[in-house]
């Protein structure tokens, strides 16, 4: 008598090799997510920055100028963008981008991001090479 089907062990073996590949496999798709989150703020912090000297150039100074104050600008937060009031002045900006706590980037090295007039880009305790790579 011929028996159609999987044995149990055959299905254990077959769970287990589906287990290791996935194992495998997130740690790479979560650094994937990470970089393109990270390639998404930086674009957003440079438009900011093209948006608040467009806006010095019509105005004469840097004060009272609205920016994009999310990244992705559409859909749920990963990072908040807001300029620095205690740093803008007339002729002086920093915009500063944070990820959302809870979020994937919280804790990541390049959680915290800034830009200044100067163009001058800060990572707080990450790496600008990596954090400001696109």
């Amino acid at each position: 008598m011929k028996r159609n089907g999987f044995t149990l062990i055959e299905l254990m073996i077959a769970v287990a090799v589906v287990g290791i590949l996935a194992a495998l496999a997130y740690p790479s798709y979560t650094e994937y997510v990470k970089k393109t989150y990270r390639a998404e703020v930086v674009a957003v912090m440079l438009e900011n920055a093209q948006i608040m000297e467009r806006y010095y150039s019509q105005n004469g100074t840097y004060e009272n100028a609205s920016i994009v104050d999310q990244s992705p600008p559409d859909g749920n937060a990963i990072y908040d963008i807001e300029i620095d009031d205690a740093s803008t002045t007339d002729s002086a900006f920093v915009i500063n981008a944070k990820a959302v706590d809870g979020g994937l980037m919280d804790g990541d090295e390049c959680e915290a991001l800034s830009i200044n007039e100067l163009g001058e880009q800060g990572s707080g305790d990450g790496d600008n090479s990596v954090c400001w790579r696109r």
